[in-house]
């Protein structure tokens, strides 16, 4: 069964810039993300795809942890933090992460949260079909309470054969609107243990059901294929794309920005 975000739509998205695709750690990784977000106030659309350069779990912003077991993080073997986005904890393992930031006053940002979501998403749904993945249908997908962000879906995310394919996570601060998102493109191979899920963190986290796109395809999709199509998809969609990295300030801006994701009293303090 494959449920889909609702489709993109509306004028066309404009223009984007484009960073390059990275592999970083995820104090990094959420601190570009924090960085497109304070950037869209000044009326830049930013897009970008990343993968974690370690497993790791991201906790949402106002996610309690409950539960969890320290151990697999303290003793170095996986990577936790904690995101400037709500939503549940996702194990960033085989994973492409997309990001894309507005600012908010772009027809695009335009609606209730689950309306941008939705439109956002869309554009990704449309990136899967590109690579192969089968047209989408009406079928339900059931959910239920967890921490893990892969074993409930909301209407804007994607399921195929009864599990979760991709997520979203969404804020509105600064003028600004942030998405990102975790597609699985092969299974995770860090459970830390047998029987739970999200590296073990969660001891009593059942292992969430789980379908990755390479499954859906029926051949190995990786993530320079996927983020070519996310691209292509969003230029399919009005998007004028700019590629174009950071300027040494913006590096430096980034750089600025990482010691907080390293910080255990952002990390642990819920």
């Amino acid at each position: 069964m494959y449920r889909a975000p609702e489709p993109a739509g509306g004028p066309p998205l404009g223009r984007v810039r484009v960073l390059p695709l990275i592999r970083a750690d995820g104090a990094r990784q959420m601190a570009l993300d924090s960085w497109m977000l304070a950037a869209a106030a000044s009326g830049e659309v930013t897009l970008r795809c990343y993968e974690f350069a370690r497993s790791c779990v991201s906790l949402g912003r106002f996610q309690r942890t409950d539960g969890l077991d320290r151990r697999a993080a303290d003793h170095g073997c996986l990577e936790v933090v904690r995101r400037p986005t709500g939503g549940r904890a996702v194990l960033h393992d085989g994973t492409l992460t997309y990001a894309i930031a507005l600012p908010g006053a772009h027809p695009w940002a335009q609606g209730p949260v689950r309306a941008v979501a939705g439109r956002l998403a869309g554009a990704v749904l449309a990136a899967l079909q590109r690579v192969g993945v089968p047209p989408p249908d009406d079928g339900p997908a059931g959910g239920r309470a967890a921490a893990d962000c892969f074993a409930v879906a909301a209407p804007y995310e994607a399921t195929w054969d009864g599990a979760k394919l991709m997520g979203a996570a969404q804020v509105r601060a600064d003028g600004g609107v942030l998405q990102h998102g975790a597609i699985r493109l092969q299974a995770p191979v860090h459970h830390g243990r047998t029987n739970s899920g999200l590296g073990g963190l969660w001891p009593d986290e059942p292992l969430a059901p789980s379908t990755t796109v390479s499954d859906a395809v029926g051949r190995p999709i990786d993530a320079p294929t996927l983020a070519r199509a996310i691209l292509e998809s969003f230029e399919e969609h009005g998007a004028e794309l700019r590629r174009r990295a950071l300027e040494p300030d913006e590096e430096r801006a980034w750089q600025a920005r990482v010691a907080r994701f390293r910080d255990p009293g952002w990390t642990w303090a819920r």
